[in-house]
């Protein structure tokens, strides 16, 4: 005969009466003593066949419900004589119940200590500007250059197993050459792709993103996060490529051809926006600084001063909207030539050498 200690155990069970521990030392009992209670029950069952105390045709139904229902089966239970294989199979489901009831406790301990392993594990470095540019410097040497308001996102694997950068806003970004891993930058749902080269991506607009090839060879792709698909595209040195998702178009901009007289073309331009009167883009070819600077200021009506630390053969080509302010047409000129602007006074503008280089491990936060 089955225990009375048993017996009551699995009746406390059902009851909800039984603490963890005590439902663990009963499943360890009825585990240990498997067979034996399993021809216990036979012989017993056997035994009172005729016995009138035996469960009745609904009783029998009724318990088999609510076990099949604490076992998490649904859906009614054909009835099926006699009486005594219903309750000997009811018993082995109460055995199997209290395995699997068990078994997914420990296994949801175990499942939540990897996952706190895992998230642990894998570190999120973020670098952000704020009103002034900063240049950052990577593990693997490569350089980046970030706008003001712009972020880059990085995990603790970078330079072992990927070199992904995650980008908000803008950043100027100088590859070291590693042919194993390439050099990734993703921003509104584009990558852009290289092995070691020099490029700009402007993703500060949600629905636009630009890139800006200044030397070696770049793919750009769109992601799923991307809210239109394009096809995979390799740029030159000195293309753009202009993608507006409001629009839903990709503009592919080559590179401009070098002209013997740069100063000319300067000239036609401010005579050509003088006869017609409308603002006209701003169009630069390789030209001088200064040069650049002096149209600019002129434009905006704004004292530009170039610090005698900053070189005079520094060079820009490039072009922007007749409707650009002055603060993303300096961001991009000193984003260009790693130098960086400070507003002296409400129309004074000071032009200077970037002196803020930051290193991995400085003035970054880290998530976990």
């Amino acid at each position: 005969m089955m225990g009375n200690n048993i017996r009551n155990s699995i009746h406390s069970f059902w009851k909800g009466k039984l603490k963890q521990a005590e439902a663990k030392d009963l499943l360890d009992k009825v585990e240990n003593q498997q067979s034996d209670l399993q021809r216990q029950l036979k012989s017993e069952f056997g035994e009172q066949q005729e016995d009138q105390e035996l469960l009745s045709s609904d009783q029998s139904y009724k318990l088999l419900q609510t076990i099949r229902s604490r076992a998490g089966i649904h859906g009614h239970v054909r009835k099926i004589y006699p009486y005594k294989w219903i309750a000997a199979a009811a018993v082995l489901v109460i055995l199997g119940t209290f395995g699997t009831y068990f078994t997914l406790q420990n296994s949801n301990d175990y499942t939540t200590d990897a996952i706190h392993t895992l998230i642990a594990s894998n570190k999120i470095y973020t670098v952000s500007s704020s009103y002034d540019t900063v240049r950052y410097v990577l593990c693997d040497g490569s350089t980046i250059v970030l706008s003001p308001h712009s972020t880059i996102r990085y995990d603790n694997e970078y330079g072992s197993a990927n070199r992904q950068i995650e980008l908000i806003g803008e950043g100027k970004f100088a590859v070291q050459r590693d042919s194993l891993l390439p050099f990734e930058v993703k921003a509104n749902g584009f990558t852009t792709t290289a092995l070691g080269t020099e490029f700009i991506v402007d993703g500060r607009k949600l629905a636009n993103t630009t890139v800006h090839l200044l030397s070696g060879n770049v793919v750009i792709r769109s992601t799923n996060e991307a809210r239109m698909r394009i096809r995979d595209t390799y740029l030159t040195v000195g293309e753009m490529l202009h993608i507006d998702e409001t629009r839903k178009i990709m503009v592919r901009e080559p590179a401009v051809k070098v002209k013997l007289d740069t100063q000319s073309e300067i000239v036609d331009q401010h005579i050509s926006n003088s006869l017609t009167g409308q603002p006209k883009n701003l169009r630069f070819v390789r030209s001088d600084l200064t040069e650049i600077i002096r149209q600019v200021a002129q434009k905006f009506d704004t004292r530009i001063i170039l610090d005698p630390a900053v070189p005079r053969n520094l060079t820009f080509t490039g072009e922007f909207s007749a409707h650009d302010d002055l603060a993303t047409i300096l961001n991009t000129i000193c984003l260009v030539n790693d130098l960086q602007y400070i507003n002296e006074s409400a129309n004074q503008v000071l032009i200077r050498l970037k002196n803020n280089i930051r290193a991995p491990e400085e003035e970054t936060y880290e998530i976990k």
